[in-house]
């Protein structure tokens, strides 16, 4: 499109979600923006300033219980998750800027940042209700589970 350069790098955090509003943004397609999860990043596209949105971080209760369930969320300078049953276990923050291959766990020793990180988290979790049934009948999960399997998944 005109005025888009085409060798941009953007080191704002953004979403899988905001991809189809973007790219509807820019074909100027309408879309219905209040049943749309992401939104359109066209503002940074073209320098103006948009407020960052964590992006919430979690496994996949619905079919299976793992080993590691968890929940949690990264901003553009952390990641933060830990169990989904037990916010006081297997907690994790890593410090995205300072260690970007998150190798150190620094959780432990920045508990006011896992305080914020969880109030955060809290807030994006009651803004975002999940939208599927939390129980699945026995054939939908049966299907999914084939699916997923087909997919190379176990």
């Amino acid at each position: 499109g005109a005025g888009i350069k085409q060798h941009k790098i953007i080191s704002h955090l953004v979403r899988h979600v905001d991809i189809f509003p973007t790219i509807a943004d820019i074909c100027k397609f309408p879309i219905n923006k209040k049943q749309m999860d992401g939104r359109s990043l066209l503002p940074l596209i073209h320098d103006d300033n948009l407020n960052e949105i964590p992006a919430i971080i979690e496994t996949m209760p619905v079919l299976v219980k793992p080993a590691g369930d968890v929940i949690g969320l990264r901003t553009s300078n952390f990641k933060y998750f830990r169990s989904r049953e037990n916010p006081l276990a297997d907690v994790h923050l890593f410090d995205l800027i300072n260690d970007p291959k998150e190798i150190k766990n620094i959780a432990q020793s920045n508990p006011r940042i896992v305080e914020e990180m969880e109030l955060i988290l809290g807030e994006e979790r009651n803004k975002n209700e999940v939208k599927v049934e939390e129980k699945l009948n026995d054939k939908r999960k049966s299907l999914a589970l084939k699916t997923l399997k087909e997919m190379g998944y176990d």
